[in-house]
């Protein structure tokens, strides 16, 4: 039986557990090494072992906790990774800090160790130096240090990476965060009775993600949902778990949108009905604003988050900005929706749309788009 080990600063994630589970139809040994165990109950049995530094379950606790934990766990925590041998390894980055550790503590015997890289920093910002001094010096030593690199981005991706990271000449796969292909909502006649739109004959649009309150660009994202708005159609947005829903909806520039009746701020979703509600909107929208002046213009160009599988999962058509060149480009490759070039427009664009058509290229095109039709490629790409 092969053995993988994933290592990951927090342990869960909807990548991270899409792959073990498909890996886990495959028979491989699935390990997993993290600083904070976020595996909830029900996905634990995916995992022979889980190895985490401390048995914190949140992602976001005090400091003098997490050192007391840190400290007191060591030893064991440094005896279970002697424990594990033979294993190919999969470092998920970033965070980098805590997983450069870990690889460097497992390079031992043959076994190969590669990195997966969900954001790279480097080209988030245009003066890098704003990122903490540990973690560039981390990411770095990630790319290094690996025997190869899989990445969620375009393949030019891996040559605009700095020379100083020596990524440039070792093998690479570009694997993005596909479907899973069991929760797929079905697209029948109850799917299209749970629309909001049939109810009250206007547009209702969802995003899912990060508001990202009072950090880098979210007034930007602000400006970006009120010109939807105002065209009378409706945002929903869905905030992730670690964020303050009070605060947010407590923000003045969202509680005067929200006053007008067309801007929707939704506590996060969970579990089964999570995938049933973002069935109910016409689209989800993928139109974040990047430019700014501390993003660097390539993190528009190469970002693609994990939202684009939960859309795809509800069967739900994509709309996505232009100036998001490689998620606009994916999105028009498998005809999952519409890329955006003036928002300004949007009403009118999505008013000469066939809708049933776009859901109809969804339902037939997302099946190439899972975790099962590409898991091969990752499986042959770390075994060779």
């Amino acid at each position: 039986m092969q053995s993988v080990t994933i290592v990951r600063q927090y342990g869960s994630s909807q990548l991270l557990l899409k792959i073990a589970r498909e890996l886990k139809k495959k028979s491989f040994d699935i390990n997993l090494i993290s600083l904070l165990d976020t595996v909830n109950e029900k996905n634990r049995d995916l995992f022979t072992n889980i190895v985490s530094l401390t048995d914190i379950k949140t992602t976001r606790p005090k400091k003098k906790t997490i050192l007391f934990k840190i400290f007191s766990s060591l030893p064991s925590f440094l005896w279970s990774l002697r424990k594990i041998k033979g294993s190919t390894i999969i470092g998920f980055v970033e965070p980098n800090f805590f997983v450069c550790c870990v690889l460097r503590l497992m390079k031992r015997g043959n076994n190969k160790q590669f990195i997966l890289t969900s954001d790279t920093a480097v080209f988030r910002y245009k003066n890098y130096k704003r990122y903490p001094f540990i973690e560039r010096f981390s990411e770095k030593k990630n790319f290094q240090n690996c025997n190869g690199i899989i990445y969620k981005g375009p393949h030019d991706l891996i040559k605009n990476l700095p020379d100083s990271f020596q990524a440039k000449t070792k093998k690479n796969l570009q694997f993005l965060p596909y479907c899973n292909e069991e929760k797929f909502i079905d697209i029948n006649d109850e799917y299209f009775s749970n629309k909001l739109s049939i109810k009250d004959r206007n547009i209702h649009v969802v995003y899912v993600g990060g508001i990202h309150h009072n950090q880098i660009g979210y007034e930007d994202n602000i400006k970006i949902y009120k010109k939807i708005t105002e065209q009378k159609i409706h945002v929903h947005l869905y905030p992730v778990p670690m964020e303050k829903y009070k605060l947010i909806i407590g923000d003045k520039q969202y509680k005067n949108q929200i006053k007008k009746g067309f801007l929707h701020i939704h506590k996060p979703k969970y579990g089964k009905s999570y995938l049933q509600t973002l069935s109910s909107y016409d689209y989800g929208i993928i139109l974040n604003n990047y430019q700014t002046e501390e993003i660097s213009n390539f993190w528009g160009k190469y970002v693609f988050g994990n939202k684009v599988s939960d859309f795809i999962e509800a069967g739900i058509p994509i709309l996505v900005g232009e100036e998001l060149e490689f998620t606009a480009t994916t999105i028009s490759s498998y005809h999952f929706g519409i890329v955006i070039k003036n928002i300004k427009n949007l009403k009118k664009t999505l008013m000469n749309v066939d809708y049933y058509k776009l859901i109809n290229n969804v339902e037939k095109n997302r099946k190439e788009f899972t975790m099962s039709h590409n898991i091969n490629r990752l499986i042959e790409f770390i075994s060779n």
